[in-house]
């Protein structure tokens, strides 16, 4: 019992830190932040597919556009 408590908690800090990374990438591009001015580094443009991949699979899993 204890190695599958041990097991949750890490999934639980993995989840964290993984929606904790798409809020700070969220407000980086909300408020226009940027590391280097007018350039997107990798990590913007990967955000940028991932976001619009979970936007289509929403618009064809609901059948309608869901801005996130």
């Amino acid at each position: 019992m204890e190695d599958v408590k041990i097991v949750l908690e890490i999934i639980y800090v993995i989840v964290f830190l993984f929606f904790f990374l798409f809020l700070l990438l969220e407000l980086k591009r909300y408020y226009s932040i940027d590391v280097f001015p007018g350039y997107d580094t990798a990590i913007d443009d990967l955000y940028g597919a991932m976001k619009g991949i979970i936007s289509e699979l929403f618009k064809k899993l609901f059948g309608e556009e869901v801005k996130i």
